[in-house]
């Protein structure tokens, strides 16, 4: 990030939300001073209007779906200000989850293992400045358009696989189809060049909710990366050590050896 991000925690409880703060400070975040009821939240929110919020259900008098009211009503496609949501909160019912749909929120168990690291990975994805489009992607699939790449579709496919067990991931497991899916989408020439994860998982995965999508891939990554991290040293240089890598940070990677090894 050139900039640092703002972000603004909105949780009751006081001991997640202090964690997740310096775990987001130490991704490189600004993080605002953290609220717990839904009226200073709001006040934060016109004052700083951060980047990103974390959002808790349970708090001080009104629920955090005041909050998500206040900040996408119904008629929201028009919004000018329209930062990244999460919901994160222990206690979630099928009502809540259908209201979280319908504002396109992700939701994130509390209780969950790495939560503050898939929070983290979430806000990389969404707010980071993406100049390595242009020196990765990009210039993958226009070396793939020039030099007629000699893999087939069949082969680029069969190298994910290789390289993705050899890691770790379990290919018994749907994410890890999202994952190799999403990978193979951006090899593909023939697809529009995009760096929006957004995008890709939408195209790779049809039926599915990007947020569920992106969810179950950030576990998938983070739970294979807790299995072995020595197979993950070379995934980003310039991440912090023993840091689980994010979605984006990883699928570029991955692109990377891919244009080391099939297209030099």
């Amino acid at each position: 990030m050139n900039s640092k991000e703002k972000i603004l925690i909105v949780k009751n409880d006081f001991k997640f939300a202090n964690e997740l703060q310096k775990c987001l400070i130490n991704g490189g975040y600004e993080v605002l001073p953290i609220m717990n009821n839904v009226d200073d939240a709001i006040a934060s929110l016109a004052k700083h209007q951060p980047a990103g919020v974390v959002l808790d259900i349970q708090l001080k008098g009104k629920l955090g779906f005041d909050f998500l009211n206040h900040l996408r009503p119904h008629s929201h496609q028009n919004l000018t200000y329209n930062p990244e949501l999460i919901v994160v909160s222990s206690f979630i019912t099928q009502r809540m989850l259908t209201v979280l749909s319908s504002k396109k929120c992700l939701y994130f168990e509390k209780d969950v293992d790495y939560t503050h690291e898939l929070v983290l990975n979430y806000f990389d994805n969404m707010l980071m400045k993406v100049d390595h489009e242009q020196s990765t992607s990009s210039k993958l699939i226009q070396k793939s358009n020039s030099e007629k790449a000699v893999l087939t579709d069949e082969q680029i496919k069969a190298w994910i696989h290789q390289k993705l067990t050899k890691m770790g991931f379990d290919s018994r497991v749907t994410a890890y189809h999202y994952l190799k899916d999403a990978i193979h989408y951006m090899l593909d020439p023939k697809q529009p060049k995009t760096s929006s994860l957004t995008t890709v998982f939408t195209e790779t995965a049809k039926y599915t909710q990007y947020a569920s999508v992106f969810r179950c891939v950030t576990r998938l990554i983070a739970n294979t990366y807790q299995k072995d991290p020595e197979l993950f040293n070379h995934v980003s240089a310039s991440a912090p050590e023993k840091s689980i890598p994010t979605v984006k940070t990883f699928i570029y990677y991955i692109i990377d050896e891919f244009k080391t090894e099939n297209l030099s």
